[in-house]
């Protein structure tokens, strides 16, 4: 929830306030986690409060340095009663309240923006500072502004320091946006920003009641009461070694509410950020807005911290016996709060079953409808390459080619055969022949000669 706390003050344009909150909350908070640790380590690691109560004997110096955390997270404080000038509180009494000024005067207060223009001490109108001589707040008040620092244009730091980045920045500013900075910047802003929703405010100051009854509830149920668990109670313990830092983080919350955090921001804002909207809202500044809202809330959450200690207190003073009652009449309130809205579930049905879903569905379109396709495809390829390959190619190029290779090879043979090398079987074989000539020569000459004449007679007429 104090996250949730930062990161809606810087949307809602408390800029300062949630960086501020977070500076306090790391005290407190780490803190927390400190005494959290120490009591699970001194109760042989158990964590659940239900077991526990009645340990601020056995850890007297966790049980008041987790309180002083319990105060600091619920913003315990009196505004009415001053320290100088401001209230007296710790972390978020100043902190998350200035966060909810901001908040009440961007919901309620953003129908003028003469509301939002900074007054003086004594109520006198004042113009919006240029940037080349902007005030940056030093004291760390609600209700007043004791000193401010000028900036000079002409201050000479070295390179890479913050004043000369804002030097260089509020000379580009006063080049391009002169007259912005003369009082048109918050004009502007309200052209161009809608008012925060109401129902966003009541829900961040709804979470200001909430988080002092669920502190108050782990404190009393852990430190105060009787014990509930004789066993875990009987081993309790608390490490001398830990006194040390709870001590320190606690001396450290109380420091980081009263003294330099705020003003650091604060002087910091300028130089960090050229947004108007954080420069135009800040929860220390003397506007009409932040006046109302400081005052509405001085009745609408000052004593939150009070109510959600005695609600707390008034179902767990005696034990689990009301909280038990409770429980069983406000069952289905219960079941959701104890379900956390069902988010766990919600989240497991929609985005784990459903990336599961969506994983099988897509496993049963690569199976059957990509892997079959790609796979037949494949097969039919297969088998062309197949009968191109073996029966085509092999059987019937190769084939083709190889058989008049293989036809002339063997015919080269036969003609080779006579082919011995030697001359008198080549004068053998020409003799042969020759006489083989002769033979049928005077075979068929005479005949040939008689039908040549039998010929010429009868075709002379």
């Amino acid at each position: 929830s104090q996250l949730g706390y930062m990161i809606f003050g810087m949307g809602c344009g408390a800029w300062i306030a949630a960086l501020f909150h977070l500076m306090t909350h790391a005290f407190f908070k780490a803190m927390l986690f400190l005494c959290s640790g120490q009591v699970i380590e001194g109760c042989h690691h158990e964590q659940d409060m239900r077991k526990m109560g009645g340990l601020r004997k056995k850890m007297p110096v966790t049980c008041w340095t987790f309180f002083v955390g319990v105060l600091a997270i619920s913003g315990a404080g009196i505004a009415s009663v001053k320290i100088g000038n401001t209230g007296i509180g710790l972390g978020g009494f100043f902190s998350k309240d200035e966060i909810l000024a901001v908040a009440y005067a961007r919901a309620f207060e953003w129908d003028d923006p003469e509301k939002h223009e900074a007054h003086g001490e004594h109520g006198t109108h004042a113009q919006i500072t240029p940037p080349t001589e902007r005030r940056v707040i030093l004291a760390a008040s609600h209700e007043e502004i004791d000193s401010h620092r000028e900036i000079p244009t002409d201050t000479k730091e070295p390179a890479g320091s913050g004043a000369i980045r804002l030097h260089e920045h509020d000379e580009h500013a006063a080049a391009g946006h002169g007259a912005a900075h003369e009082g048109d910047d918050r004009a502007a802003i309200f052209g161009d920003i809608l008012p925060l929703p109401k129902w966003l405010f009541w829900f961040a100051l709804i979470t200001a009641y909430v988080t002092p009854f669920y502190m108050m509830r782990a404190w009393w149920m852990t430190f105060m009461g009787k014990p509930r668990d004789e066993e875990v109670h009987h081993h309790a313990h608390e490490i001398p070694l830990m006194y040390v830092p709870l001590i320190v983080l606690a001396i450290g919350t109380l420091f980081a509410s009263y003294f330099w955090f705020r003003p650091l921001i604060a002087d910091a804002a300028p130089a960090a950020t050229a947004a108007p909207m954080v420069l135009a809202t800040d929860g220390e500044v003397h506007t009409a807005a932040i006046n109302a809202a400081h005052h509405w809330l001085k009745f609408g959450v000052g004593f939150a911290f009070l109510v959600g200690f005695v609600v707390a207190w008034a179902i767990y003073r005696k034990g689990l016996g009301t909280a038990d009652a409770i429980k069983r009449a406000v069952a289905p309130v219960h079941l959701v709060l104890e379900k956390k809205y069902f988010f766990d579930e919600v989240y497991n049905f929609v985005w784990v079953k459903g990336c599961i879903l969506v994983a099988r569905i897509a496993r049963l379109i690569d199976t059957y409808v990509v892997d079959l396709l790609f796979d037949l495809a494949a097969a039919i390829t297969e088998r062309l390459a197949a009968f191109s390959g073996l029966i085509v190619d092999n059987r019937g190029v190769d084939g083709v080619i190889n058989g008049v290779a293989d036809s002339t090879i063997e015919f080269g043979g036969v003609v080779r055969t006579p082919q011995t090398g030697r001359i008198r079987n080549y004068v053998l074989f020409a003799t042969a022949v020759a006489t083989a000539v002769v033979i049928c020569v005077l075979i068929w000459w005479p005949e040939a000669t008689t039908e040549v004449a039998t010929v010429a007679e009868l075709t002379v007429p």
